[in-house]
């Protein structure tokens, strides 16, 4: 992904590749998506263009991992599911797959349990923070946009570029600290977690 400047106008270049030896045998839900989950990461960085930089060492304080990909992940299989319960089930693979190989990292029997792995999975330094914050933070936006609507989504994603602190952003987007926010988003991520059978 590269974007410049052009005669005041702003001109982007999307580059995707992928491999042709996919087989049927071997198909993954999370396929679907990747095309959409990309294009998505230019639309993150077009809202908040200018005023968040990945390179920054803040970056992380402004846009958690959960959000950058997690949010990657929600849109990609929203927008590429053609009937909502292919979208369901290849929400629910996403978080199986991810959370199989890392079972027994955390514990994940309570809400306060998802409050917590919304903290851990808002850096990107820690490798199972890391992949965990896909699917988790695919079901926390899931959550967002069912609970606030699409709008309120986008205009969410507006004020993170204003704000060097998620809680901040929180704050003045929702009218509660980030804290609290997990905490009421906590009950509907941990039916995702016994759902897919933990």
């Amino acid at each position: 992904v590269s974007s410049h400047d052009s005669e005041g106008e702003i001109a982007g270049r999307f580059f995707l590749g992928t491999p042709s030896t996919a087989k049927t045998s071997n198909y993954e839900p999370n396929w679907i998506q990747l095309s959409a989950h990309e294009f998505f990461h230019i639309v993150q960085q077009y809202i908040m263009f200018g005023r968040q930089f990945e390179e920054s060492s803040t970056f992380n304080d402004q846009v958690p991992n959960h959000f950058r990909e997690g949010s990657a992940n929600f849109i990609g299989y929203a927008l590429s599911s053609e009937n909502l319960g292919w979208y369901s089930d290849a929400m629910d693979n996403s978080l199986r797959r991810y959370w199989n190989s890392l079972r027994g990292w955390q514990p994940t029997n309570t809400e306060s349990d998802m409050v917590n792995l919304l903290v851990l999975t808002e850096r990107r330094e820690e490798q199972k923070a890391f992949e965990l914050g896909y699917p988790l933070g695919s079901i926390f936006y899931e959550w967002m946009v069912g609970t606030y609507g699409y709008d309120k989504f986008l205009s969410f994603i507006d004020e993170m570029g204003n704000n060097k602190d998620f809680n901040v952003t929180i704050q003045k987007s929702f009218g509660m600290s980030k804290l609290d926010f997990y905490r009421k988003a906590a009950p509907y991520i941990l039916s995702a977690f016994i759902v897919t059978g933990k």
